[in-house]
Order: C-alpha cells, then sequence, then structure tokens
C-alpha cells in the first residue's frame, strides 16, 4: 500500500520496490506507529502532531490470541525471507531512530 498499490489485491513481487517504499515512509511527512510496539508508537504521535497521551489511547481494545509458532514453523519462516521480511526490518530502523529523537 506505501507504493500505492490497493490493499488486499495481489501484485507481482518483481513490481515491487522495497527501497522505494523506505523512502517513502522515512520521508519527514510520513508517520506511522507499529501495533507491537503500541505505547511507543502513540508517544510518537503525539511528538509528531501534538497533544498529550491520554490513558484511553494505551489501552488493548482489540485484544487477540497470539500463538507461539512450533520450531518447524520458525524454521520455516526464517527460510521464506520475502519482500515483507526485508521492509518491516528497515521500518522498525526508521521507527528506533524516529523514537531516539522524540524521546520515547
Amino acid at each position: 500500500m506505501v507504493l500505492g498499490r490497493r490493499c488486499h489485491r495481489y501484485v507481482d513481487p518483481r513490481k515491487l520496490d522495497v527501497t522505494e517504499a523506505l523512502r517513502r515512509i522515512a520521508s519527514p511527512s510520513f508517520y506511522f506507529g507499529l501495533t507491537d510496539r503500541w505505547d511507543e508508537s502513540i508517544c510518537l504521535f503525539h511528538y509528531w502532531y501534538g497533544g498529550d497521551t491520554q490513558p484511553f489511547e494505551l489501552l488493548n481494545n482489540r485484544p487477540t490470541k497470539r500463538l507461539d509458532m512450533s520450531a518447524d514453523e520458525d524454521e520455516l519462516d526464517r527460510e521464506l525471507a520475502d519482500l515483507d521480511t526485508v521492509f518491516v526490518a528497515g521500518a522498525k530502523q526508521i521507527f528506533e531512530e524516529r523514537l531516539k529523537i522524540a524521546g520515547c
């Protein structure tokens, strides 16, 4: 979606440019957070857009049951590293840099 594609539509992976996607989210005008780092994402949101963090923003309103992967599934996941894996790793780096700047 960062590259302008519609959600849930198949796109040939050869047409997806991870470098361009990371360039776009690194833009000073592009805010993003990480759901598994919710509290820090909210802190960064308020640094970015202003206002104070409210207690209700930190509540988990949509809890899920996270299933641990078996060792076999974990190994398979490592073997099938794909564009998303590369993108998420780059996004986490950008996120960490922004957290440091924001003091979150």
